[in-house]
């Protein structure tokens, strides 16, 4: 990567959301959010969503994924 996109990803937040139907009861949802900020966005949100499903895989099928990235501004005004 070169300085020019690390300094743009690391000026960025991204927020996800991973959402998971129970496979034990079909029709119940666990909504599960997430905040990053900093360098190697895209590889620590996807380390995050293979650890999670990886851990809940017996009760819980990922069923959306949603995800946007904001700009890191002074005094918190994008």
């Amino acid at each position: 990567m070169d300085k020019q996109t690390c300094a743009v990803e690391s000026a960025m937040t991204l927020h996800f959301v991973m959402v998971f139907e129970s496979r034990n009861e079909p029709g119940k949802f666990l909504i599960e959010p997430h905040t990053l900020a900093g360098d190697d966005l895209s590889l620590r949100m996807s380390s995050i969503i293979e650890t999670t499903c990886r851990s809940w895989y017996n009760e819980w099928d990922l069923k959306a994924l949603s995800h946007t990235i904001f700009p890191i501004t002074v005094g918190g005004h994008p």
